[in-house]
């Protein structure tokens, strides 16, 4: 079965092996909280070996790292090794007939449901269409998805603690493409079902969802710490 398919099952809640169940990192695992002097944040401990961070201001990922979070209350600090970072703005373009065009991209929210934590974003466009994108970030390890000839196929290392973000574009019309960007310098390992303008000297490239494509999946991979 190849790597693609393996996803698109994974998407559909159709993966043809069952990953083992993250160890939440704590209860609850999903928090809003100001981060590191920054309000409106959504912190998710996905594993004890990954936490990750959105901006809910800039509708980004922030951060993924292993460790945790220090402080009280809602002003928390993120402690521990920082596995990569997103971007503060320029992360959205969206296209409409091939031409990139203005859109208001906002915060809707987060619901947890099957175990896991999907967040909303809502875009607007300034012709008056509104769709919605959906992120559904998840802890995972190469072997949880991929069998050993896939392994091998796509450079992926047992053990590799791992973020997987699964996308779906909610009513998106046709005619229209989104690309979110996304940093992978520092990682072991990625793969990414529809990415565009991948460039290997700044590490990162655009995630695509489109109309008659409003699926998508990335992952990314790091280093096992030794003894771990």
């Amino acid at each position: 079965m190849g790597a693609r398919l393996v996803l698109a099952l994974l998407a559909l809640g159709l993966a043809p092996q069952s990953p083992r169940a993250p160890e939440r990192a704590r209860d609850p695992w999903v928090l809003r909280c100001a981060l590191d002097g920054r309000p409106r944040m959504v912190v998710f401990a996905l594993d004890k070996e990954l936490w990750c961070a959105y901006d809910a201001q800039h509708c980004s990922l922030y951060a993924a790292w292993k460790g945790g979070v220090r402080g009280s209350g809602s002003k928390l600090e993120l402690e521990g090794t920082r596995y990569t970072s997103g971007f503060d703005e320029h992360a959205w373009e969206v296209y409409a007939g091939e031409k990139l065009v203005q859109a208001d991209v906002r915060w809707g929210g987060y619901w947890t449901h099957d175990g896991v934590c999907t967040m909303l974003f809502e875009v607007f466009l300034s012709d008056g269409r509104h769709f919605q994108v959906r992120e559904t970030p998840e802890f995972t390890r190469p072997e949880d998805l991929f069998d050993e000839g896939q392994l091998g196929d796509l450079v992926l290392f047992k053990g590799d603690p791992g973020l997987r973000r699964s996308f779906f574009a909610a009513q998106m019309p046709m005619d229209v493409k989104v690309c979110i960007r996304m940093a992978f310098g520092g990682a072991r390992g990625k793969y990414v079902e529809a990415m565009e303008r991948e460039n290997p000297d700044s590490k990162e490239g655009w995630i695509v969802l489109e109309g008659q494509r409003p699926l998508n999946n990335a992952l990314l991979y790091w280093k096992r710490e030794e003894g771990k």
